[in-house]
């Protein structure tokens, strides 16, 4: 925005605020958190950073021969995606099929993400999957990361999954044979599958996270680990708390994301000091679980979770259709931060129209959502007792800058006297053997926590597989995308026949990743099933399917709710959102989404079965 833009707004509009002077505020902590070397800052969990990787949970290696096998369909992990394509697999009579999955159970990202406090922050009633499949209901509105362990096991007992799964297995590779039109799947164990079809998972992809570039950090001394991978033989106790061995112990957790906002409040009811070191606030907006009501599950009809799940979603992104959801009775809604910007953003038109003035989309915009953050802010100020911390805790800049976090712990934590935050926007100058640098004053520390995320949504660390995915005339998938990523709806790519995958690029999941990953399982499982049922030898995206697809993508950014964030992302606060800064990046997770959201995304995949001719695909038969 222009410097002068806001400028005489508050007497006009009669603002609590100076929308001028809170934009210059946010500019200048923006300018404060810019580096140089943007999204390479980061460092992959990798050779001399490998233990930082290492599974803390389930280290005995169970032997077994190796498998050769041929197949219709190999699945490439265990987590919620690849369950969720085995059921709707079964359920479309397709049951030839393998998963390999390299921990030592399903769960994916959720068997990792053990730490303390480990919840859901998307509704538990619409984000597990399978619920009404598997007759269960969370035991509350926000569940723990236990009972979302615990749920992915009951989808694989449910329907049958663990006789055909290799576990503690990691694909070597992936191989297209042009001439036996199958894949050659190989891996660690010596294993050899072939099948018609290959569905990746993902998993590989949102399980590695990521560690800040800070100079000395092999240096330390202590104990360290990364949040995803919580080792509790360091800190005693469970997700739920008991963290026994921390009592004698200086705490430093990096990082106050998603996962920081959750382990800090547990950490410090325990540790002899927990320091915290921000370089960007959290928004934290209150959580609000509560246990489910028996008599409200109850009363609960069938086709419930498609409907509250699709209800939730719809009031995310704004669509008219859109009903309030009740749970034990009353009005509980998922998507209180969108309506209330919403509303937010009427009232500020409201008020434009009373005093003549005629405001942008953008200003309109930006001006609700500072109406938001102040009224965040003047919360922290009547929660944090010091005011030095509570104003280095308060987030100035737009709420799509970050991903919103939700607790009601969080803020009443630096009220504990065994409890100092240290700001650092700059962040950590560098780790020692025995502590931290900020400022060149150095922080003792008997254990460090890398709460800083995962891999997935850095262009310079993510790669859709660790291992090569070769497609025709031995072409892989990671020279394809070497500039950009190109697919058709997020899951087929051109030269790669019969191949799937589920990840974030290119797709529209939103918000409720896991619903949005169920009806690309859905889709896929429909395909596989064509293809079998009218011997279909090969299908594959066609490269102007993939064009045309990319085009609709970047036409979907002009829907309002994604307007907002894309006209403003590079005004933001550095954070994986606007790739640290330097949003214009191909790779980028903003330039490689579908912006219309789930249900619109859903609704495309729909129609397109309904045509049932693989439009946009290149096919062979089995007679070619």
């Amino acid at each position: 925005m222009a410097a002068s833009e806001f400028t005489g707004l508050q007497e006009l509009l009669q603002l609590d605020f100076d929308p001028q002077a809170l934009k210059d505020r946010y500019d200048l902590e923006r300018d404060k958190r810019l580096r140089a070397e943007g999204a390479k800052q980061y460092i992959k969990m990798e050779g001399e950073y490998q233990k930082y990787l290492d599974d803390t949970f389930h280290q005995d290696r169970h032997d077994r021969d190796p498998v050769a096998a041929d197949v219709d369909v190999v699945i490439i992990g265990g987590g919620f995606a690849g369950l969720q394509t085995a059921a709707q697999l079964r359920k479309v009579g397709v049951d030839n099929f393998r998963i390999i999955e390299r921990a030592h159970d399903y769960g994916g990202t959720w068997l990792y993400n053990q730490y303390p406090g480990a919840a859901c922050d998307s509704e538990a009633y619409c984000y597990l999957p399978l619920l009404e499949d598997t007759g269960y209901i969370p035991s509350q509105r926000y569940t723990d990361a236990e009972e979302i362990q615990q749920h992915a096991q009951r989808i694989g007992h449910r329907f049958n999954l663990h006789a055909q799964t290799l576990f503690q297995t990691s694909v070597n590779s992936a191989t297209w044979n042009e001439d036996g039109r199958r894949w050659t799947i190989e891996t660690d164990r010596g294993d050899t599958l072939r099948a018609r079809f290959v569905v990746l998972a993902a998993g590989e992809s949102f399980t590695s996270g990521k560690l800040p570039g800070i100079p000395g950090i092999n240096r330390f001394k202590g104990d360290s680990f990364h949040s995803a991978r919580w080792d509790y033989q360091v800190t005693g106790g469970n997700t739920h708390g008991d963290l026994y061995k921390l009592r004698e112990k200086r705490v430093a957790v990096i990082g106050t994301g998603a996962s920081a906002v959750q382990i800090i409040p547990v950490v410090a009811r325990y540790a002899k000091h927990l320091y915290v070191f921000q370089r960007t606030p959290a928004l934290v907006a209150s959580r609000q679980s509560f246990p489910t009501d028996p008599e409200w599950a109850a009363g609960l009809e069938p086709g419930w979770q498609e409907r509250r799940a699709w209800n939730m979603m719809a009031n995310v992104e704004g669509n008219p259709s859109a009903e309030p959801l009740y749970t034990n009775g009353v009005v509980s809604d998922s998507a209180s931060l969108s309506i209330t910007l919403r509303n937010l953003g009427a009232e500020v038109a409201e008020m434009a129209g009373k005093a003549g003035v005629e405001l942008t989309l953008k200003q309109r915009l930006a001006l609700a959502n500072m109406t938001f953050m102040e009224k965040l802010r003047a919360r922290i100020d009547d929660t944090v007792d010091d005011p030095n911390v509570a104003e280095s805790l308060k987030p100035y800049f737009a709420s799509w800058c970050k991903r919103p976090t939700f607790s009601d712990d969080y803020y009443p934590t630096f009220n504990r006297s065994n409890v100092t935050l240290v700001s650092c926007p700059a962040g950590v100058d560098e780790i020692t053997e025995h502590g931290l640098v900020v400022d060149g004053v150095e922080c003792g520390a008997d254990l460090i926590v890398y709460a800083s995320g995962l891999a997935a949504t850095n262009p310079e660390l993510f790669q859709v597989a660790q291992f090569p995915i070769t497609g025709r005339n031995g072409v892989t998938l990671q020279e394809r995308w070497r500039d950009e990523f190109r697919n058709l709806h997020g899951m087929l790519v051109s030269g790669l026949p019969n191949y799937f995958q589920m990840t974030l690029v290119g797709n529209g999941l939103g918000a409720n990743y896991l619903y949005g990953n169920g009806k690309q399982a859905m889709h896929i499982a429909w395909i596989v099933n064509h293809c079998l049922e009218g011997e279909v030898a090969s299908v594959e995206a066609t490269v102007e399917a993939e064009e045309a697809w990319l085009i609709a993508m970047r036409e979907s950014w002009s829907t309002r709710r994604i307007a907002a964030a894309r006209m403003n992302i590079g005004e933001c606060t550095p954070s994986y959102v606007n790739n640290e800064g330097n949003p214009d990046d191909a790779k980028a997770v903003l330039n490689n989404f579908y912006g219309g959201g789930i249900i619109k995304y859903a609704k495309i995949l729909e129609e397109w079965r309904n045509h049932e001719i693989l439009e946009g695909y290149a096919k062979t038969s089995l007679e070619e």
